[in-house]
């Protein structure tokens, strides 16, 4: 059952960063600065928060905005 959960999971994730992928330009900079407005809202920003916004940074494409943890 936990197999068939990840796999699951997978294809649900999988599935919503093709969607993601297809928002323009300007929408994926938007999100990417909302993630890390969200992150920095607690006033510290994890090494594993970091790496979850880079990651999401890469996978669109889009370098984080200059702004995004000011």
């Amino acid at each position: 059952e936990a197999e068939f959960a990840s796999r699951t999971d997978y294809k649900t994730l999988a599935h919503s960063l093709r969607n993601l992928n297809r928002l323009d330009p300007y929408e994926k900079s938007a999100l990417l600065l909302s993630c890390a407005m969200a992150i920095a809202s607690d006033g510290r920003i994890t090494n594993e928060e970091m790496d979850l916004l880079r990651t999401l940074s890469i996978t669109l494409d889009t370098a984080l905005p200059a702004n995004a943890l000011s």
